[in-house]
């Protein structure tokens, strides 16, 4: 009987460990379970607005500009009806005016891509060669590169610097049509290019790309990212809902983000090849134009497309309704691809440029006078 009895209380002995243990558990799982449900909840939920700090009024000889680049307290900036290239400090004063457009060897025949290479140094990029200029004493050096191996795209005029004195461009292929099957599979995105203009073709259309699908031959071009300092290269396009972030030596895909703004919407399939259906789709599908990292956030800057009522209305006026009507939109992600906040709208926003060094968003304000004014603000989510 005394055997029987020690063996009941070891099992209760037992039972009353397990229940402690599980009734731990439970504490803890409903102070931190609910802790991250909530913290989840709080980003999903949270108000993001841009809050302005600070402005620069830019002179630029009564031209209108559009900014490109920003880097250790200097903007470039270009007017690419009038090819030029304007250097400017944070005083808004223009440090450097070029304008070397002609058929010249240290000339640009045409301004296809620019951007620093370092603070003292700005490269272009035209048809047929690059002209690398020093901001110090005026000099300029070019090189030529094979354009049958690199197509310099137009959609995105900037060139970001890499280390090891290299450089990045959204590219493509010279001699490919998007009309062909094996357009997409053959393809590069974006080139690395050194100060002797060799060129390595890098990216392409991953095989869950929503571009090999039967969607019109349109909206495809990339647009490319490289915060400052940074080494990975971030890659959107158009009508994809991924970003594609490539770095290491090789440079080569190291993780596609998968990102769901809130109004951007299923894109929309072509029904035939008519000019008709081709505008239909340019304004139905929502578009994203560009996005700027820094080391908490990526944010997006789109385009939503038009209801069917309002792209009837565009077409009836000739397109000119698409402008008013469809809204400019940003949402913000964490580095992971996390949403944070609703998307929203602001309407100074014309052009996001960068983040500055002290992680202030810039960007270039929507005037209605031709003014050149860049607005610092910083990203409040509550």
């Amino acid at each position: 009987m005394q055997q029987i009895k020690e063996g009941s209380s070891a099992k209760k002995s037992q039972y009353s460990t397990c229940i402690f243990a599980w009734i731990i558990c439970v504490a803890l799982f409903t102070v931190f379970g609910c802790r991250q449900d909530e913290g989840t909840n709080f980003r999903q939920n949270a108000e993001v607005r841009l809050i302005i700090t600070d402005s620069i009024r830019f002179e630029a000889s009564g031209d209108y500009i559009r900014f490109i680049a920003h880097l250790n307290n200097k903007f470039l900036a270009v007017n690419s009806s009038k090819n030029k290239i304007y250097i400017l400090n944070n005083n808004g004063k223009t440090e450097k005016l070029i304008a070397i457009q002609g058929p010249g060897p240290l000339q640009y025949s045409k301004m296809i891509k620019c951007g620093f290479i370092s603070s003292d140094q700005i490269a272009v990029v035209d048809n047929n060669k690059i002209l690398f200029y020093n901001l110090i004493d005026d000099s300029i050096t070019t090189c030529k590169y094979e354009k049958e191996e690199m197509l310099a795209l137009p959609s995105s005029i900037r060139l970001f610097p890499l280390p090891k004195e290299q450089f990045v461009i959204a590219s493509s292929a010279f001699d490919l049509s998007p009309s062909e099957m094996s357009y997409f599979d053959n393809l590069h995105t974006f080139s690395i290019l050194e100060e002797d203009c060799t060129n390595h073709n890098k990216g392409g259309y991953t095989p869950e790309s929503i571009y090999r699908q039967d969607l019109f031959p349109a909206l495809f071009e990339p647009t490319i990212y490289v915060p400052n300092s940074g080494t990975d290269i971030f890659q959107i396009f158009p009508l994809d809902k991924k970003i594609y972030r490539y770095g290491g030596e090789q440079f080569e895909l190291l993780e596609t983000i998968a990102i769901e703004p809130n109004e951007f919407g299923e894109v929309v399939n072509r029904q035939d090849d008519s000019m008709e259906s081709m505008m239909y789709l340019l304004q139905k599908n929502s578009v994203f134009r560009n996005l700027v990292v820094n080391d908490s956030y990526i944010l997006m800057y789109y385009i939503k497309g038009l209801s069917d009522d309002d792209v009837a209305a565009s077409l009836a006026s000739y397109n000119e309704k698409a402008r008013v009507l469809r809204k400019k939109l940003f949402s913000l992600y964490d580095l992971k691809g996390n949403k944070i906040g609703a998307d929203f709208e602001d309407d100074k926003v014309s052009v996001l440029l960068d983040f500055d060094e002290e992680q202030n968003l810039l960007f270039q304000a929507n005037t209605d006078d031709n003014n050149n004014i860049i607005y610092k603000a910083r990203i409040e989510v509550r």
